[in-house]
């Protein structure tokens, strides 16, 4: 129900009033706060009405409209274009004359106030200002010239606490606050698995250890990985903070970007004190129960007792490194709470400690403010080039600095980014010096002073970074109320009002409204840092007490450094509309015979009549992310007071809904989510439950909930903010559940079956392509998403559709979270940045259950409340987590357990993930969908039948096989000749060796090998995909791929910018066009690196893999120069450009190459290769994997025996990079080759690895980009 206030207007989000006594007249100074002398513009401090009289400097003003609490009116007459004022800086420009008492607004808080059911006055029919410009094409002009040198706040009077009781670390990790064993996941893969571990271990503990936490985050598996750098210092940060007593890393083993081992390498590279912490990483085998068992007993016989030896002990209060954040704040944030904890920041830095401010762009606007003060020019730059930064990455991603305040923020006075950024910078004291600015979760170890790091505008994202940088206490301001926190940092939360401090009495720690009551800021302030030292020495938080936290790390971002949004606006639905696309059409022919009783459940999961109702559940949907963990303790803790089976309580956590997250199709896919999972047909009731000051509050959802004609009094309604917090929000939960929901008639319901298949699908396929066939034909619906390997799987495709079309492009049906409203085969779009578990929450809102073939991965992680059933193979090693294994030679007898596990599943029985608490939930609202299309192709056999393809592992004969291998020596190809077999029932996929050892791969697999490497490119433009232009024309098929490749079009998107408006030197480093380029350069160079293990350092970017040779053969003849070394050694089969290069030393510098032979098969004889090194031998170079017969040189073997020689090794891996992986370092390769246009990129680009230790001058050459 509604919430019904004082005057009978019924409200759907709670609502609690305080009231004012008024008096005609008032002094100015009696009802608003003027931010500094001089400002044309106060700020209400209550809600004064309509006509209500005040004074200000000897004349009587009346007010043109009700005013809300926190919001400005005009106290001097304003003209048309002059600005408006605050802090003394302009926050807007007239649009017309104002007069002393006008409301100032401008268009944004207009449309946000009449937005809210909650406004219940007139609001002036359009804006009167307009806001500045802070969006990336209106850059910060900073005049350098006038720029002075901060100096040194004064020092304060003494009297402080110079000591804490803390916990000493070594390894230069500095002091913990806290003492916590930390459950680290990986990436998102693994963190439902810590969740459930945390759970497991709750009631442990140990003297000392102050709980055991895990660290469940939503990155790190996205098909594309942006964010790569910023995630693994963020996690390296976690592991070896100050209040890490111990840590446990957890992995899957599968990690597609992060993996364990590049974690490690990573920390050991940067220096992070790993020694010096009590840690294990646990690679998961695959059984969740078993993975528990023994993730739990590393934890209670290693973990735990190693942190108990950690005591409390004095330590100087400089130990301490605070965050300075703020979320949910409002217009008295810059007048209390802000100036209040800067003030505190200021008494430990005279201390010796540090304070750490943060969130980007949030500061746009106050940059005088900032730059004002700090300590050189260079720290001057560095900040204004953060802001900057942040402003173009939120432009290419079609966002600007302006969209950051939240509907909490507009509703509450911080009417555009200018306001909201005026009062975040008050949290640095006009007198504190900006020392330094670091990256996002960039350690500051035992530096001291006021520092500020890039980072984003979302608290939770920003707080992550802070803590990862070493911040071991955090000051949280807050406006409206914000209750979120970290799991092992102590949290202070100061609200800015006392009027919100009595409402949030049991969240809130410091109550900031003080400062407008007669307290003065430096008593307060000393008051606060006393209470700081108790929390630091181990009292409680309010936040700790509620037990309420969670983490979220800056996302991975949808667009590469070089795309712009632009870019893509073209692209299929990039408005994430809902589709019009028709079902897939399958085959007709005859089915399985299976009994009617499963084919009436499919027809209608309601058909068999059982004494037992279709499983159902109440539903606690949080609106954003800070209300999602209060959300999930409701629905655990009625769970365990219902009394049996009487209520079956789910909770949706997630990470969005607080703005800024990007444009209308963001909000159109966070709507469709959650909507969809609030009116699923197995949620029985649904309860929203609010934050309050996110932009997707209870009063969106109720606009949303009208616009489709849905009463909104079905549903229970609270906000965690204006009801008075966590206890009160549960208890209007518990009434709202209190009352069983009268049963309701189930109309017919055809079953709708979400498919997800194993990684590489095997023999499965055919038996999932009649169980597809078998739903669709029985008037059900079968769901895949887009980036199902099914929809490359040849088998599949041939026995389930209908191909109508060949060679014609398989598109979407239905967009992300978008229900059917026709069943049949629907394939859902879905993001290629989305993990697995979001791709289950996109899939959930139109499926009855999900059915998952399990691989060697084990369980997948669950939906919160619609079944999932994982199937697998009787004999696959995963069987013992599957729910049914089944034999795939009887088709019939496994479809019938298949179906018969899933209808259990519906009817309320529990599955193994569900029992085992493999459950996670997390919303793709933050993804551009757009990015993969289409899907694939319908084949047509016949362009397959004699065809060549060259693979990296040997050359792959494609063809129909009814022939033998062959060799042209006049053409050197090889064409497809083999013998028919029947490979889908097990016969060796590799021929015999001929005279030279060709694999021929059958037709149909060799089909889909090609398809999962370039048809799945999703080229909007089939120009230069496999399906070209020359095709088009009915010309041959492309399929030399280790000639050269198509460009990507994601590469082609990621470059095109830097051809036209992105175009500067990257070597110009005066303006933003050379930063533009150079951080894009930059950044090339450290994917590359990553991509062979190497470090940046080493990465010489060339015009080829041409070039590159040339540079290794001719750079180490020039560097052996007059030490005697003469020697080359090589192979016969090298490219022309090695062999050109080693024979030009031999007649113009008089050098020895000796050029080994090759056996039948194409590979070097390493004995052979060692008898050929000389004490004069410079260099061995042979080639990865060969261009025109696909040999694989055992290079690892070849760079022992270089090293062991100690010769240098170089390896052209043009053929091998990017398709098989590569490890320098194993390789122990010198010199190592790539190209571009091997690996869909683009022609005339290449690099050179040149190893640190075997670097030097003479590989310098004339316009060469990287210095040495």
């Amino acid at each position: 129900m509604g919430v019904q206030s004082h005057d009978g207007y019924v409200r759907p989000r709670g609502h609690v009033d305080i009231k004012y006594d008024t008096e005609e007249a008032a002094p100015l100074a009696s009802i608003s706060k003027v931010a500094h002398e001089g400002d044309n513009c106060a700020i209400a401090t209550r809600r004064l009405e309509a006509g209500f009289q005040f004074s200000h400097r000897g004349r009587t003003y009346r007010l043109s409209h009700t005013i809300l609490e926190g919001h400005r009116f005009v106290i001097d007459e304003i003209a048309e274009g002059q600005l408006l004022m605050s802090w003394s800086l302009p926050f807007g420009t007239a649009l017309r004359p104002l007069a002393p008492g006008s409301y100032c607004c401008n268009a944004l808080m207009l449309q946000a106030l009449s937005g809210r059911r909650d406004v219940d006055f007139p609001l002036p029919a359009e804006a009167n200002f307009v806001d500045p410009d802070t969006s990336a094409s209106c850059p910060f002009v900073f005049d350098e010239s006038t720029f002075v040198p901060g100096k040194e706040a004064a020092s304060t009077p003494g009297g402080l606490e110079t000591t804490f009781q803390g916990f000493a670390r070594s390894g230069g990790r500095g002091v913990g606050t806290r003492n916590k064993v930390v459950l680290v996941g990986l990436t998102v893969a693994s963190a439902s698995f810590v969740r459930q571990l945390e759970r497991c271990l709750e009631h442990d503990g140990a003297e000392s250890v102050d709980g055991i936490v895990a660290v469940a985050h939503n990155e790190g598996e996205g098909e594309v990985q942006n964010n790569k750098d910023l995630l693994l210092r963020t996690l390296a940060g976690f592991l070896v903070h100050p209040n890490t007593g111990a840590a446990l890393l957890v992995a899957t083993g599968r990690e597609r970007h992060v993996t364990v081992e590049e974690l490690k390498d990573f920390m050991a590279r940067e220096k992070y004190p790993t020694a010096h912490v009590p840690h294990e990483h646990l690679v998961l085998s695959g059984s969740w129960r078993a993975d528990l068992v023994r993730a739990a007993e590393v934890v209670r016989s290693s973990l735990l007792p190693a942190a108990a030896e950690y005591r409390r002990s004095a330590q100087p209060v400089s130990a301490l490194r605070i965050a300075l954040q703020c979320g949910g704040s409002d217009a008295f944030s810059g007048l209390t709470g802000n100036p209040l904890v800067g003030e505190v920041s200021k008494l430990l830095i005279g201390e010796g400690g540090l304070a750490l401010l943060a969130e980007s762009p949030e500061l746009v606007g106050a940059e005088p403010y900032v730059l004002s003060n700090c300590r050189s020019l260079e720290t001057a730059r560095k900040f204004l080039m953060m802001t900057e930064r942040y402003k173009r990455y939120a432009s290419r991603h079609g966002q600007d600095a302006a969209g950051n305040p939240s509907g909490g923020n507009l509703f509450r006075g911080l009417y555009n980014i200018v306001i909201k950024s005026l009062g975040a910078s008050r949290k640095k004291p006009p007198d504190v010096m900006l020392d330094e600015c670091i990256e996002y979760s960039e350690r500051v170890a035992d530096r001291s002073g006021y520092f500020f790091m890039d980072s984003p505008g979302n608290d939770l994202e920003s707080i992550a970074g802070q803590v990862a940088s070493g911040c071991n206490l955090i000051f949280f301001v807050t406006g409206n109320g914000a209750i979120t926190n970290f799991p092992f940092v102590p949290t202070l939360k100061v609200v800015t009002t006392t009027g919100r401090f009595n409402i949030l009495q049991k969240e809130m720690d410091v109550n900031a409204g003080l400062l407008t009551e007669g307290v003065g800021l430096p008593d307060l302030a000393r008051r606060v840092y006393g209470q700081m030292l108790d929390v630091a020495a181990g009292a409680k938080s309010k936040g700790e007490m509620a037990g309420i936290s969670q983490v979220s790390i800056w996302r991975n971002w949808f667009l590469g450094d070089a795309q712009q949004l632009s870019d893509l606006q073209a692209a299929f639905n990039f408005e994430q509309q809902d589709l019009q696309q028709p079902p897939l059409k399958v085959k007709q022919e005859a089915l399985p015979s299976l009994p009617e009783e499963i084919a009436g459940f499919v027809r209608d999961i309601h058909h068999q009549g059982k004494p037992e109702s279709l499983c159902e559940v109440d539903l606690i949907l949080p609106t954003s992310l800070c209300s999602s963990e209060v959300a999930r303790s409701a629905a655990t803790r009625l769970s365990q007071e219902a009394e049996g089976n009487k209520g079956h309580f789910v909770a949706l956590p997630h990470t969005e809904g607080c703005g800024g997250a990007g444009g209308a199709q963001f909000e159109t896919i966070f709507q469709r989510v959650m909507l969809g999972h609030l009116l699923h047909p197995q949620v029985r009731r649904g309860f929203l439950l609010e934050h309050g000051c996110e932009k997707t509050h209870n009063d969106w959802f109720a606009a949303c909930l009208a616009s489709r004609g849905l009463a909104l009094d079905r549903f229970g309604w609270a906000s965690v903010q204006m009801d008075g917090g966590i206890e009160a929000v549960y208890a209007r939960i518990r009434d709202f559940f209190k009352d069983p929901e009268p049963p309701q008639p189930s109309p017919a319901a055809p079953l709708r079956l979400a498919l997800l298949a194993a990684a590489a699908p095997g023999a499965e396929a055919l038996l999932l392509a009649e169980l597809t066939r078998f739903v669709v034909l029985q008037g059900g619906t079968v769901l895949l998403p887009s980036t199902s390997p099914l929809l490359l799987n040849d088998a599949f495709i041939a026995a389930t559709l209908f191909e109508e079309l060949p060679g014609s492009l398989l598109q979407p049906t239905l967009a992300y979270a978008q229900i059917p409203s026709s069943p049949g085969l629907h394939v859902m779009e879905v993001p290629s940045t989305a993990s697995s578990v979001e791709i289950v929450a996109g899939l959930a809102p139109a499926a009855h259950s999900f059915l998952v073939w399990m691989d060697d991965r084990g369980l997948r992680p669950a939906h919160p409340f619609v079944p999932t059933v994982h199937a697998a193979e009787d004999s696959a090693s995963c069987a013992a987590e599957a729910d049914v294994c089944v034999d795939l030679v009887d088709a019939q007898k496994a479809l019938s357990a298949i179906f018969g596990v899933v209808q259990e599943a519906l009817y309320g029985a529990k599955t193994k993930a569900s029992s085992s608490g493999a459950v996670d939930f997390s919303v793709a609202s933050r993804h551009l969908l757009s990015v993969r299309r289409p899907i694939g192709f319908l084949a047509d056999p016949r362009r397959l039948n004699v065809a060549v393809s060259r693979a990296v592992a040997g050359l792959v004969i494609v063809g129909d096989l009814q022939h033998l291998a062959r060799y042209s020596a006049e053409w050197k190809e090889f064409v497809a000749i083999g013998q028919e077999k029947d490979y889908l029932r097990g016969e060796p996929l590799w021929s015999e060796p001929t005279e030279m050892s060709v694999p021929v791969v059958p037709q149909e697999q060799a089909r889909s090998r090609v398809w999962a490497s370039v048809g799945s490119l999703g080229a909007r433009r089939c120009k230069g995909s496999l399906w070209n232009e020359y095709e088009e024309r009915g010309g041959p098929s492309y399929l030399d791929m280790q000639a050269t490749t198509p460009v990507d079009p994601r590469v082609l998107d990621a470059m095109l910018p830097y051809y036209h408006g992105r175009f500067g030197n990257p070597h110009s480093r005066s303006h933003s066009y050379g930063w533009d380029a150079e951080e894009a350069t930059e950044k090339a160079r450290v994917q590359i690196a990553n991509l062979i293990n190497a470090d940046p350092k080493e990465i010489f970017f060339t015009s080829g893999a041409t070039e590159s040779n040339n540079m290794a053969v001719k750079g180490v003849a020039e560097f052996y120069e007059g030490t005697g070394k003469k020697h080359i050694i090589t192979t016969q089969t090298e490219h022309k450009c090695v062999l050109a290069s080693c024979r030009r030393l031999e007649v113009d510098k008089g050098w020895s190459v000796t050029y080994l032979p090759v056996d039948k098969y194409g590979l070097v004889d390493l004995k052979e290769l060692e008898d050929a090194i000389r004490d004069d031998t410079a260099l061995v170079s042979v080639m990865h994997i060969n261009n025109e017969i696909g040999t694989m040189q055992p290079v690892e073997e070849i760079g022992q025996i270089c090293q062991k020689k100690k010769v240098l090794f170089h390896t052209d891996a043009a053929q091998s990079v990017g398709k098989v992986p590569v490890d320098v370092k194993k390789m122990n390769a010198a010199l190592l080759s790539i190209s571009a246009h091997k690996m869909y990129g683009p022609k005339g680009v290449g690099a050179l690895y040149v190893r640190e230790a075997s670097r030097c001058d003479r590989w310098r050459r004339p316009g060469l980009e990287m210095h040495l």
